[in-house]
């Protein structure tokens, strides 16, 4: 009996085993895993190779667009524009002299004389300088100032600068000139033909626009009269000056001035 059941149990068991192994070739064996691990092995799985991306038949190559750059803005000139007009540049004839001390000496001459009067008087200037035991001290180019030039006799006003007024000389007088407007010219070429700088520069100053008072024109003397001889002299002549146009404007405003003012008001 024990060999009956034995046997028995070793066919229910065969039969059981051979049942197994057939469901294990009917199912469908899963595919491998191309990435990742294996799980059964331990092993790392190679990596798939990536073909070329397949292109769809629609899907064609556009060209690529270049990237919008941002504007460059070219810099805006900004042109300012004076509210103002801008002030008319002065004429190289035009000159302001400084503001200075002065010593003053007076004398007529004629048109023979001038320049041998000019060195006389200077030379006076000179010796009582140097005799004022330093209260006359000569500090500059002598200039001289001439009316009626064109007449026979001339009234001449002799000018030195000094340091500073001094008092108890008779023969001299001291002033503070203020500063002069000027219209200008160097002379060169001896003392005999000043007179023609003299029209010259009456001719330029007008061209110039400029209004020139030509009743009293002056000679600064760049060289020291009495150490130079006339054929050798250099000067700077010039007439006080104002700009064209100026006095009209002065009228102008006295008339607005005399219309505008109102009388007072009557008493009630």
């Amino acid at each position: 009996m024990k060999k009956i059941s034995m046997l028995a149990i070793i066919i229910i068991a065969s039969s059981w085993a051979c049942s197994k192994e057939s469901k294990k070739e009917k199912a469908p064996e899963k595919p491998a895993v191309t990435t990742g691990d294996n799980k059964e092995t331990g092993e790392m799985a190679p990596p798939a190779d990536k073909g070329p991306a397949e292109m769809k038949p629609d899907e064609e190559k556009k060209p690529e667009k270049p990237e919008k750059t941002a504007d460059i803005k070219k810099p805006v000139e900004v042109v300012e524009k004076n509210v103002e007009k801008e002030t008319a540049k002065p004429s190289p004839l035009e000159k302001t002299l400084p503001s200075e001390t002065l010593l003053t000496l007076n004398y007529k001459t004629s048109r023979g004389k001038v320049y041998k009067d000019l060195v006389a008087n200077l030379k006076k200037i000179k010796t009582i300088a140097g005799k004022s035991k330093g209260k006359i001290v000569l500090t500059g180019k002598p200039l001289a100032c001439f009316k009626k030039r064109n007449s026979k006799t001339m009234e001449v006003e002799l000018y030195v600068p000094v340091e500073k007024k001094a008092k108890g000389y008779r023969d001299f007088k001291f002033i503070k000139a203020p500063e002069r407007h000027v219209a200008h010219f160097v002379h060169k070429g001896g003392y005999k033909t000043v007179y023609q700088s003299w029209k010259k520069l009456i001719e330029d100053a007008k061209a110039a626009g400029l209004n020139i008072r030509t009743d009293k024109g002056c000679e600064i003397y760049l060289k020291d009269p009495v150490k130079t001889k006339a054929k050798d002299m250099e000067v700077e002549i010039y007439f006080k000056s104002r700009k064209a146009g100026a006095k009209k404007a002065l009228k102008k405003t006295g008339k607005r001035l005399k219309k505008t003012k109102k009388a007072p008001p009557a008493d009630e």
